[in-house]
């Protein structure tokens, strides 16, 4: 089925630019991985590039911890000062990060505060955080 020229193309053009910024993301991600600096440095390169390729005003890695059973903010982007390194999250089915690591399965959540699958957690409440996105990251059998 064929969409209207107009629609199609400004369509298409988005949907490039989107395109390109996320490679090159990508090849700025790549060069930096390969010249081996440390894993925080490297995390928090890797949240910067994710937020400039998906015009994102927070993203965050967290990393569980087995002794505390929860999820730590590892590195991130535009959250205040004091939460990454230290704000954590819980691991089960109602906290989104939670979820995603229990089922190594993304999470996508459109409006936060109409859910009534997911609490709201403050972390996200004092921040303004309504619409977001976890995606489990593994490597080795470990994950973040």
């Amino acid at each position: 089925m064929a969409m209207p020229a107009k629609v199609g193309r400004k369509t298409l053009e988005e949907a490039l630019r989107r395109s390109l910024r996320r490679q090159g993301a990508i090849a700025r991600f790549g060069t930096r991985a390969l010249v081996a600096i440390d894993l925080d440095t490297l995390l928090q390169q890797a949240v910067e590039e994710v937020a400039l390729s998906v015009d994102a005003e927070y993203v965050k890695i967290m990393e569980y911890r087995s002794g505390s059973k929860d999820l730590m903010v590892r590195a991130g982007v535009g959250w205040k000062d004091g939460v990454v390194g230290h704000a954590t999250l819980p691991v089960h089915m109602r906290s989104p990060p939670g979820r995603s690591y229990l089922t190594t399965e993304p999470t996508r959540i459109t409006d936060i505060r109409q859910s009534e699958e997911f609490d709201y957690s403050d972390l996200l409440r004092e921040h303004g955080v309504i619409s977001l996105v976890n995606v489990p990251i593994a490597w080795d059998g470990l994950r973040m």
